[in-house]
């Protein structure tokens, strides 16, 4: 299984709640440079889960733009995302999956280090993959981590 963990893109501070802060210009720009990026070396997605505050569906639809599934929102990805709540997003998944996820930090960097040992730091529009031999959910293998520069650079932006 092909787990691609990201955090939404660069948020607003302005908003009436922390549920409702939209992405920034910058922060959907950089968002579509993930996509195209992602798209370049031909990374193919069976599910998109985002987590149901603003940023992160906004995010996820505009990686949705780039690849074929739709959009599920997923309460599991919000701040309390955690290796328990992974399990339960993959319980019925294919072990040749590919599943993009969506969510906030610090809890994206903490399943990604639960996940694979891996201590990370995810930035805002950053993506992990993380290789997965379900049916464990720990003992993953990070392939790589790129950063919202790298994915500008690799799409040319």
């Amino acid at each position: 299984m092909k787990l691609y963990f990201m955090r939404h893109g660069e948020a607003s501070q302005d908003a009436a709640t922390d549920e409702l802060r939209p992405l920034t210009e910058k922060g959907a720009q950089r968002v579509h440079s993930g996509g195209q990026a992602l798209a370049k070396i031909q990374v193919t997605l069976d599910y998109i889960y985002a987590s149901p505050r603003v940023r992160a569906q906004q995010t996820a639809a505009i990686m949705a733009g780039y690849f074929k599934p739709a959009v599920e929102t997923r309460p599991e990805l919000n701040f309390d995302f955690s290796l328990d709540l992974l399990r339960r997003l993959l319980l019925d998944k294919d072990e040749e999956a590919h599943v993009l996820l969506v969510g906030h930090n610090p809890s994206m960097s903490e399943v990604v280090q639960a996940v694979s040992g891996a201590a990370v730091n995810m930035k805002v529009g950053s993506i992990a993959r993380v290789d997965l031999y379900p049916p464990a959910v720990k003992g993953g293998l990070l392939k790589w981590l790129l950063s919202p520069r790298v994915l500008d650079a690799m799409a040319g932006a």
